[in-house]
């Protein structure tokens, strides 16, 4: 039994890739023109948050800056995809096929998927401060793994967010 739990947790770990910078400053050097007016536009709303290099981090991370914008598997859609149940129960509906498929219309507008991704990013800052009192980058961290579902791949998916936000800091002194 322990044998195959160790299988599942290696494959699990293995089938997520962890993206260097080099290779993530590759990848913004080669953004098509529609990518970089999200990438811009992600840095200048979340600007005035003090948050545009983690919101344009995951705007990346989740739809390759609106490249991939619906995910069938989790399911979540939208530039921060939101997961659909979840956005769901939080407008008060019942999380089945039509309302899942009506809150995932709504996440294509990029201004109300900032916006949601925004208020996700607030409530798990919140939760990580008051559940377990941290503060400074612990703080962020949580607030950035608990905005992927904090699940299996929250390690991975938090090196990833690092990764990308130090490429950006090199792509955006260049620009």
């Amino acid at each position: 039994m322990r044998k195959i739990i160790a299988i599942i947790l290696i494959s699990i770990f293995a089938s997520a890739k962890v993206y260097s910078v080099k290779e993530n400053l590759q990848h913004l050097k080669s953004l098509s023109k529609q990518q970089l007016e999200i990438l811009y536009q992600t840095w200048n709303y979340a600007k005035a948050y003090n948050l545009q290099y983690t919101m344009t981090a995951i705007v990346w991370q989740e739809s390759d800056f609106g490249k991939y914008l619906i995910n069938l598997q989790d399911p979540s859609c939208g530039y921060f995809h939101k997961l659909l149940p979840e956005y769901a129960k939080e407008l008060g509906l019942r999380p089945n096929n039509w309302n899942m498929s009506r809150v995932c219309q709504s996440l294509l507008n990029y201004d109300t998927s900032f916006m949601v991704a925004l208020q996700t990013l607030t409530k798990k800052k919140n939760y990580c401060k008051i559940t377990y009192g941290y503060t400074g980058g612990r703080l962020w961290k949580c607030m950035v793994t608990r905005y992927n579902g904090g699940g299996r791949k929250a390690r991975v998916y938090y090196k990833n967010i690092v990764n990308k936000i130090k490429a950006l800091k090199i792509f955006m002194k260049g620009e």
